[in-house]
């Protein structure tokens, strides 16, 4: 897609290139729009912005180094109201591992119930060419109004 064509996603990413082992791991950091606001606008950043991480993720990894893409998403697959949004399959589709895959909802839920808000798996670890790893949430963890996500990864050295 042409620069300038996305929806000015805003907040983006942080992006390091690692060494581990001698081996290259490339790791980004996100925070995609939230919900509040309107919500055709909030799913076409979200996934403008998921466009844009991918297409930097062919750029600069090559096949068979991995990738890892962490953060809080601001979508997840069971909301109703954001049934819409492909964000989650965008990633997916570009050959990420969701590391949450087969685990039920209660053992993922990454932000809990608010006000009129429901349980939500907001807070996602995707995985390219590092295997189908499984990712844990802390859920007595105290500090943010999200619970912290873990997966253990391996990177075979080279």
């Amino acid at each position: 897609m042409e620069e300038g064509l996305w929806a000015r996603a805003p907040r983006g990413y942080a992006y390091a290139k690692l060494l581990i082992s001698g081996r290259p791991l490339h790791v980004y950091g996100l925070h995609l729009k939230s919900n509040l606001g309107n919500p055709v606008e909030n799913t076409s950043k979200r996934e403008d912005a998921m466009e844009q991480l991918i297409e930097h993720s062919k750029e600069y990894s090559k096949p068979g180094e991995g990738v890892v893409v962490v953060g809080d998403f601001n979508t997840s697959n069971e909301q109703v109201n954001l049934a819409g949004d492909t964000t989650l399959k965008k990633i997916e589709s570009a050959g990420f591992f969701w590391t949450f895959e087969g685990i039920p909802l209660e053992h993922r839920i990454t932000i809990p119930r608010k006000g009129s808000y429901p349980d939500a798996c907001f807070d996602h670890i995707y995985v390219r060419d590092l295997g189908k790893p499984a990712a844990m949430v802390l859920k007595d963890t105290p500090g943010s109004d999200h619970f912290p996500v873990v997966v253990d990864l391996v990177v075979e050295p080279k």
